[in-house]
């Protein structure tokens, strides 16, 4: 699984790469990124398939 915050201004923000994740785990990841406007959080799943998705924008 991989993150990343993108924002309507043009800037998007990494989590720290890919990393594994247990379908049995909870995990929660927090963004401390300032006043950016709209933006919509990504996420990727690397394997076994390739696959994303994205959240409705919001802003803070």
């Amino acid at each position: 699984m991989d993150y990343n915050l993108v924002c309507a201004n043009g800037r998007w923000f990494g989590d720290e790469g890919a990393f594994k994740a247990v379908a049995v785990h909870q995990y929660t990841y927090v963004f401390a990124v300032g006043s950016q406007g709209s933006c919509y959080l990504r996420m990727y799943q690397v394997a076994p398939t390739k696959t994303n998705w994205v959240t409705a924008s919001i802003n803070r």
